[in-house]
């Protein structure tokens, strides 16, 4: 790959990974079209590395008071979490919901790296699950907030993740819609989805380890005379926290209280 086509990509991935569109699919689908070499599952886990610290830094107050209400045993402030009652409930759920997607990315990991990035196969799950989306948007009665999530509401939700391991499937898109299904909220189902993403994403660094995931991702850049350059892990980090952060009525840390919008009306959830 050259310096260019690292820098393409790099900028897709920070462009798509927070809207439901599966941001690997096109890390797939781009180089096919284009006759480019398949940057292969180690420059994914390269480029998550940005989506992470993205996740952190935007959810960072949410994750500490779930974690603090765990260690101390007390309930976190409502306004810090949002107004969630039980954030050891909350945070219960989300460890649940996790196990599906870990499992998968175990068991089915060598077939992640060649049979799942077959085009075809990628391209119909991005047909299957926008018509899940769809689908879901017509749903009549959408009541639930965090505190009247159920356990079998985080454990479909954590069945619908582990089938992401396929691109093309959208993360955040099978599991909002799925939300959805469940009679969640559109901002809670978001919410929901992007709190779910930490831990699946952090798992997955530490078992393909970033820094050599980050190594493997460049091994085959050519940037000239100039050798390596670390740009395709950085590159995504300003988009993702940008994606984020900036949409109006958005649902993180900066916006507990808020009733515009939430970000899955932006993505074409909502009519």
């Amino acid at each position: 790959m050259t310096l260019l086509q690292t820098i393409v990509l790099a900028v897709v991935q920070g462009l798509t990974e927070f809207l439901p569109i599966s941001s690997t699919a096109h890390l797939v689908l781009l180089p096919w079209l284009f006759a480019w070499q398949d940057p292969g599952l180690a420059y994914d886990v390269a480029l998550h590395a940005g989506t992470l610290v993205a996740l952190l830094a935007y959810f960072a107050r949410t994750w500490m008071a779930m974690l603090l209400s765990l260690v101390s045993g007390q309930a976190a402030n409502l306004e810090v979490l949002g107004g969630v009652e039980h954030p050891r409930r909350l945070l219960g759920f989300v460890a649940l919901a996790t196990i599906p997607g870990t499992l998968a990315g175990y068991w089915l990991e060598t077939y992640a790296e060649t049979v799942f990035r077959a085009p075809r196969l990628v391209a119909a799950a991005l047909l299957l699950v926008a018509f899940l989306m769809w689908l879901a948007d017509q749903m009549p009665a959408l009541v639930k907030n965090l505190n009247k999530i159920e356990l079998g509401d985080a454990v479909t939700v954590g069945v619908a993740q582990a089938v992401a391991i396929v691109p093309g499937v959208s993360r955040a898109g099978i599991t909002i819609a799925t939300g959805m299904f469940r009679g969640l909220e559109r901002e809670t189902a978001a919410r929901f989805s992007f709190l779910l993403a930490t831990p699946i994403i952090a798992g997955a660094g530490m078992q393909k380890g970033f820094p050599a995931g980050v190594s493997r991702g460049l091994r085959h850049v050519d940037t000239g005379e100039h050798g390596y350059h670390p740009l395709p892990a950085a590159v995504p980090t300003a988009p993702h926290i940008e994606n984020i952060c900036c949409l109006p009525g958005g649902f993180g840390d900066n916006n507990y209280g808020s009733r515009a919008p939430s970000l899955v009306n932006h993505v074409g959830l909502s009519r």
